[in-house]
């Protein structure tokens, strides 16, 4: 039957109904005592406030105390006679106070709110015989106190929030902007642009007086001043420019400014109907009928009838919605929303999100889906209207809410609005859209160019791709240049009828987006403002332009933008090709046309080779694609900010040393046209001038001027919001850690500040936030950055350190998670490591400088690592291989050596770009044992011929090539004389014999056992036996050389026929092998199903392990092998175990090549769990033990033709269960365990990042297998604090070492910050004691309590003083007493209250010791190593583990850390 009109009034007037039944139940129900998080204060405050500020506006007015005022005097009781008789400024003191009690009320609004909970919520839960109401009341006081908090730090930083009680209006109807040479006209609400007529292409007068008659919107410069204008049909005349003067006016009464923002919205939104633009082109105004319904299929089934006379971007832009054969596969979208989704929706919902004021709020929603009968009929009625193409009635009512973009600015045209929309309705779209369309859209294939809007992308990604690019051809040395576009008001020019075609794309059903058109387009708009909801409205009206856009605020914005954009991106693509940035070996490169996040686009040229003339070219092709991304932009209804939008370009010039980057734009301009045809001229920037995008100022050049400056405006607000506030430690602390530290995190992932930067930040940070927290602002910053387990603080605000970890942190998940971002920044490494000519990694080697002057991401990562000690192993990055067996790399070894100047280094470098040589290998003749000097002297024309894409150099010249054969001469060939010209450079080391490897280099002649192969101009040629050492050479080519061949010298001795020596025996290259042993070799290679059962023993304590795995087939045929594994401090067997099951499952591959069907079993739960589940996003892949997993997961990837599963064994079968009962792996997993056993105590062989694992990182000798961000501030931390304790606590390395700083970091890691704090005090010995006080300032250096001068932290254990030896004395009973509690051991307790009595009453334990035994005077001698005064501030031995472990077993770690808790408390 469908949606009959009868059919749609029954379902409206059955919504009305249950409409009105919620919220009779609410208004039954929730009644204002029942509000468990009130002030009676508070609101008696504000009460007072509105009271007194009513009486002195009455008394100034000379007007009558209305009825409302009277009303809260009765509240307040206060006396109306009595103010009657009080003079105005008696009113406006009481006014004041008033207003400061409010204020003071306020700051402890919380503990106000607190009290309400505690006495009323008690009262109802006992009413309700609630079993756990105290543990909902710590919870409710604790979210009470977090809102608190967050408002008040909120209010700090941003300032407090107003509503919009007041506009500002212009004064006038014409303005005149003298620095863009544009006039405006003001037209409800709004500011119409007109742009100069020019008489060229982008020339702009300068005195303007003609101007076109078409229009776009744009914000106008702050320079406008009134004009008068003539309108003619053809242009518009300036008649006249008046002074500046005032052109704002305020408008605070309600009803004007309802008035005004009515109409300024409404004149807003129809925007893209009104102005000029291929959105009007007839054929898209078919598309556009009936909501986007009728044509859709044609569109997308790609049988649409275009005229031939159509422009081309309009067919290019049709055409790109054809459906695409994997978009064809898709599964129908459906309106039917199941009970399960609709609970789903409301539960992550947060109550407090915004929605219309009909009263059915998402606190009533997410009620109401609790229960799941009520759900299911709600879901049913959520579904109806877009199963059947009809509107629910009370959907239609939309409410705009302005905000202030810029705060503080409330002028008409600068506010944003955000629609507000039923909360059923706007949660039915996010399930529809949000969820379903764009699952369903990535999985057929969305342009991989626009990044917003989608799951595991973020705006760090594409702002990291346009740095990168710019880095790589920094490296490269090639012409580059971008167009940064901002789209004009993107989602409020959008068509719902285009927007539903682009949804229907992906497979979303026709009656969805016809229930969707119809609601919009029937749409009735109100605004609100401070004064409440309007109540006149705006919406569609005959006669007049559709009201396009998709409103702000509603649940599928942003996915249909995203559709639609990835549709113009890849119409683009069908018109302009990719900018192709190769690798030099061409294996990978950076592709891209456009980079765009929602409506920031970055549009891109360039050109690999320099040449006369290049920057024109790439300007003008630039151009080309900027501009038919503008126009494809206009025909969904967007256009382009030209105004905010800039070029920047990348160019080159010789500076006489090397390519140095060329300032200066010269005469290159770019000039894009409206929809109307007129030129605009686009704003150049010089590659030291920052665009500012994404959030990140990026030059071409690299600088990062304006971002410092920036980044540090942003942190000098937030620490004078500090400094200015009043706020507590805890406060302070969620200040720094979550607003400024958070806000700052961002910017800091792509920065490139130098230490000098990073310092400034930091100083400016601790100065305002170290004593706020109880900090002494002068404390060590190892200590105050230093770990907690170490006696620190663990604070993060070291700027550098910071600005690594947030860099590195970002490359290894991006590296593993291995997608575009990766391709991009492996293109740039792999670029700066052709650039360094080094053979070495960069990032796995920091510690040598290259030859580079300039700077950059990847440069300045590399200076971080150096700093701190660490180095990175990346995949994928290609290095040159060496060709002999002792080859090196010509510039690593000039920069190890030294002997250069920085402008001999760079000439060096130079001369060995034009060279094309990195290996000594490529410029060494064919023997090895010399360099000819015809390739090195002066006016040598001699290059390599390479199959590797070079970057641009210059000609060189003499100086070149002598800063190249001193670098030779002080490196690899140091017995050669500078003085004697025209020799042959001999090598120190000859080179010794050849690799079967790849070569880049093209040589004129290969050898291999068989033959030999010829290259002359026509290609490589391989040789035909004809006698002796003897070849002729045919005609035909081949490509390329064997592996296993290698160059060799050759002499013709006829026509086409060559001689020349046997071929030279060949190195093997090296290889790392693991010391296996193979326990048993009976399973037949040609076994195609097997079990593979893998375990590993661990034993931490003594950092030793190993692993043993078994293949065994169902005829119980086996292969096993054992071997040790490397086991790092702290590690676990869950990581071993992994690291087995990877090598099994290597080692089984190999070795079984016709394996069809491979079961692994392990006892580790967790980590089999890890590798079958997939990884949801890049976040994943930086966890714990993620490189094992994603190395396993690599292998089954490879193998995906092979059936490999996984599956958990039950571990130690044997102690658990029955021998009856142990299943058949069970045995082979006991088998595995004792196996290896057997091999734990072998030397393992060292650990090295597994194949697969994409990207690890090591610092100070040690791989991380932890969080990367974590561990790179604890090392950089540990490191410090240690240096900072060997000298303060006066013990060797050694000693320090034996602290059991488990134990410190189990107990202190539940200390509150105050404890934490005093407990770093107490321990690093920075409390207030006399000695210290005085060395920084005090008048002396006495003990308070004795008077003995010059007192020490230990004089506070022995002081005399009467009442702090009995503190002393109640202290050390406390303890004993508490460890009782604990059930620490006697024995233990005797050493323990020992060494307190030693410490504090200078008792000697020499009569004790005799009856004590061995364990306990052994345990007293490895404290005593570290100090019996420092066992009482918390630093104790790691003995005691062992000597608890000996009394008791269960926990020996926990009873450790308690015993550290009880001393450092007491």
């Amino acid at each position: 039957m469908g949606a009959t009109p009868s059919l749609v009034q029954e379902y409206n007037n059955l919504d009305k109904q249950i409409q009105d039944t919620i919220l009779f139940a609410a208004k039954k129900t929730i009644k204002k005592k029942y509000g468990y998080c009130r002030s009676l204060n508070l609101g008696k405050a504000g009460y007072n406030v509105s009271f007194w500020k009513s009486i002195n506006t009455m008394r100034m007015l000379n007007m009558e105390i209305p009825e409302s005022t009277k009303a809260m005097a009765r509240e307040l009781e206060i006396d109306l006679d009595e103010v009657a008789q009080m003079s105005n400024k008696h009113i406006r003191m009481t006014a004041r106070e008033a207003v400061s009690n409010l204020r003071e009320v306020q700051y402890n609004a919380w503990e106000e709110r607190e009290e309400w909970v505690h006495e009323n919520y008690r009262d109802i839960a006992r009413a309700r015989q609630e079993p756990d109401w105290e543990a909902n009341m710590k919870k409710m006081l604790k979210e009470t106190q977090e809102r608190a908090v967050n408002r008040k730090l909120t209010g700090m930083t941003k300032g407090t929030h107003r509503s919009l009680d007041w506009i500002e209006v212009p004064i006038g109807t014409w303005f005149y902007s003298h620095s863009k040479k544009e006039i405006y006209k003001y037209d409800r609400g709004v500011f119409e642009c007109y742009a100069a007529i020019s008489p060229s292409p982008g020339l702009i007068p300068d005195a303007p007086w003609r101007f076109y008659t078409h229009h776009h919107l744009k914000v106008p410069h702050d320079d406008i001043v009134r004009a008068q204008v003539e309108e003619k049909e053809e242009m518009i005349i300036l008649t006249a420019v008046e002074q500046p003067s005032v052109i704002w006016r305020t408008v605070n009464d309600t009803s004007e400014i309802e008035k005004l923002l009515l109409e300024r919205n409404s004149r807003h939104l129809r925007q893209a109907e009104m102005e000029e633009g291929k959105c009007h082109d007839p054929l898209i105004r078919q598309m556009k009928m009936n909501h986007g319904v009728d044509m859709m299929d044609e569109v997308l089934s790609g049988t649409i009838d275009i005229p031939e006379a159509t422009d081309e971007i309009i067919v290019a832009w049709i055409r790109a919605h054809k459906q695409t054969e994997a978009e064809t596969k898709l599964p129908p979208i459906t309106g039917e929303i199941s009970t399960e989704d609709f609970q789903k929706a409301f539960a992550v919902v947060s109550e407090h999100t915004s929605s219309l004021p009909s009263g059915l709020h998402y606190s009533l929603w997410k009620c109401l889906a609790k229960d799941d009968a009520i759900a299911e009929w709600l879901a049913i009625m959520m579904s109806l209207p877009f199963l059947h193409g009809f509107i629910n009635e009370r959907w239609q009512r939309v409410i705009d809410v302005m905000l202030e973009k810029k705060q503080g600015n409330r002028k008409i045209h600068i506010l944003r609005i955000i629609a507000l929309l039923e909360a059923d309705f706007n949660t039915a779209l996010k399930i529809l859209f949000s969820q379903r369309l764009i699952q369903s859209a990535e999985k057929a294939g969305l342009n991989e160019e626009q990044w917003g809007s989608r799951k595991n992308r973020m705006a760090l990604d594409p702002a990291m791709r346009n740095m990168i690019t710019f880095e790589y051809g920094r490296y490269m040395r090639i012409v580059i240049a971008m167009f940064a576009a901002d789209l004009t008001a993107c989602f409020d020019r959008m068509f719902p009828s285009l927007s539903n075609i682009a949804a229907g794309k992906f497979g979303m059903d026709a009656k969805v987006l016809l229930a969707r058109g119809k609601t919009i387009k029937n749409m009735r708009r109100q605004v609100r403002t401070g004064h409440g909801v309007s109540r006149e409205s705006y919406g569609n009206e005959q006669g007049e332009p559709e009201i396009a856009g998709e409103l702000q605020g509603k649940g599928d914005v942003a996915i249909l933008y995203c559709l639609q954009s990835s549709i113009t991106m890849n119409a683009h693509a069908t018109l302009f090709p990719e900018m192709v940035l190769p690798s030099p070996a061409n294996e990978r490169a950076i592709k891209k046309r456009n980079d765009g996040y929602v409506d920031d686009v970055n549009t891109w040229a360039g050109e690999m080779d320099l040449a006369l003339g290049v920057e024109e070219s790439v300007m003008y092709d630039l151009q080309q694609r900027a501009q038919g991304l503008t126009n494809l932009n206009e025909a969904s209804g967007g256009s382009t900010a030209f105004h905010k939008c800039a070029c920047q370009i990348l160019q080159w010039k010789s500076n006489g040393v090397t390519l140095e980057i060329n300032e200066e734009i010269g005469d290159l301009s770019m000039v894009l046209v409206d929809a109307k045809g007129a030129p605009l001229k686009i704003t150049m920037l010089r590659p030291s001038e920052p665009n500012k995008g994404l959030g990140y100022h990026m030059a071409v050049d690299g600088n990062q001027r304006a971002e410092f400056a920036t980044r540090s405006s942003k942190v000098e607000h937030t620490c004078v919001a500090a400094e200015n506030s009043r706020v507590n430690y805890t406060e302070a602390k969620q200040l720094l850690e979550q607003r400024l530290l958070a806000q700052t995190k961002y910017g800091l992932t792509l920065s490139q500040f130098d230490q000098n930067q990073c310092k400034k930040l930091t100083v400016r940070i601790n100065r305002a936030f170290l004593p706020k927290m109880h900090i002494n602002r002068n404390m060590p910053r190892a200590v105050v950055y230093g770990p907690k387990r170490w006696g620190g603080l663990g604070l993060n605000t070291d700027m550098y350190c910071l600005q690594a970890q947030c860099a590195i942190t970002y490359l290894v998940r991006v590296l593993r998670w291995d997608e575009i971002i990766a391709n991009d920044i492996i293109t740039a490494l792999n670029a700066i490591q052709m650039l360094s000519g080094f053979e070495t990694p960069l990032l796995e080697d920091p510690t040598v400088d290259i030859a580079y002057k300039g700077t950059g991401w990847i440069l300045n990562l590399r200076a971080m690592m150096k700093e701190y000690d660490m180095s990175l192993s990346i995949e994928h990055i290609r290095v040159p291989q060496r060709q002999w067996l002792y080859d090196r790399a010509i510039l690593e070894e000039m920069a190890k050596a030294g002997g250069l100047t920085p402008k001999e280094q760079l000439l060096a470098a130079e001369f060995r770009l034009w060279l094309r040589v990195t290996m000594v290998s490529e410029l060494a003749n064919e023997i090895g044992t010399e360099i000819e000097s015809y390739k090195i002297e002066n006016d040598s024309e001699w290059r390599a011929e390479s199959t590797l894409r070079w970057p641009n150099h210059i000609e060189p010249t003499n100086a070149h090539r002598a800063a190249f054969r001193k670098g030779l001469r002080e490196s690899i060939c140091t017995k050669m004389s500078p003085y004697v010209t025209r020799q042959d450079y001999k090598l120190d080391t000859p080179l010794g014999k050849w690799y079967p490897v790849r070569r880049d280099t093209f040589y004129t002649a290969y050898r291999d056992k068989d033959t030999v192969y010829y290259r002359d101009e026509t290609g490589l040629h391989k040789g035909i036996p004809n006698g002796p050492y003897k070849y002729k050479i045919p005609l035909d080519t081949v490509e390329p050389p064997p592996l296993k061949s290698h160059p060799i010298p050759v002499n013709f001795i006829g026509p086409n026929v060559l001689w020349t020596k046997r071929p030279r025996r060949m190195a093997r290259r090296p290889r790392l092998r693991q010391h296996k042993i193979v326990v048993s070799d009976a399973l037949p290679t040609d076994a195609t199903e097997i079990d593979l059962v893998s375990d590993a023993a661990v034993h931490v304590a003594q950092e030793k392990g190993a692993v043993s795995w078994r293949a065994v087939n169902e005829e119980e045929q086996m292969y096993s092998q054992r071997f040790p594994v490397e086991v790092e401090k702290d590690s676990y067997s869950y990581r071993q175990e992994l690291i087995g099951l990877y090598h099994a499952l290597r080692t089984v591959i190999k070795k079984f090549p016709k394996l069809e069907q491979i079961r692994c079993h392990c006892d580790n739960k967790a980590g089999i769990d890890k590798v079958k589940q997939p990884t949801y996003g890049p976040g994943e892949v930086s966890g714990p033990d993620m490189d094992v997993i994603l190395a396993i997961r690599e292998i089954v990837k490879k193998e995906e033709e092979r059936m490999i599963s996984f599956h958990h064994v039950m571990g130690h079968a044997d102690e658990k269960k029955k021998e009856e009962d142990i299943t058949r792996i069970e045995h082979h997993n006991i088998g595995c365990d004792e196996g290896a056993e057997l091999s734990v105590d072998n030397t393992p062989r060292p650990f090295h990042p597994l194949k697969g694992s994409k990207c690890m990182l090591r610092i100070r000798g040690r791989w991380i297998t932890t969080r990367v961000d974590k561990a790179i501030q604890d090392r950089k931390g540990e490191y410090d604090i240690k240096k900072y304790l060997i000298t303060r606590l006066a013990i060797t390395e050694e000693t320090l070492d034996d602290i059991d700083t488990a134990a410190i970091e189990a107990a202190r890691s539940v200390h509150t910050w105050s404890r934490t704090v005093r407990t770093s005090k107490m321990m690093v010995r920075w409390l207030p004691i006399g000695a210290h006080c005085h060395h920084h300032g005090a008048h002396n250096s006495y003990c308070p309590g004795c008077g003995e001068p010059g007192e020490t932290f230990e004089h506070l254990f022995t002081c005399p003083n009467a009442d702090l030896m009995k503190l002393r004395q109640s202290a050390r009973l406390k303890v004993r007493r508490m460890l009782r509690q604990e059930k620490f051991p006697w024995r233990v307790l005797q050493v323990i209250d020992m060494i307190l009595r030693t410490v504090m009453n200078h008792e000697k334990p020499e009569d004790f010791q005799a009856q004590w035994m061995y364990t306990q005077k052994w345990i007293w001698e490895k404290q005593q190593q570290i100090g019996l005064t420092e066992m009482v501030k918390g630093w104790i031995t790691k003995a005691w583990v062992q000597v608890l472990a000996e009394y008791d077993d269960t926990d020996p770690a926990g009873q450790a850390a308690k015993l550290v808790t009880v001393q450092v408390i007491n």
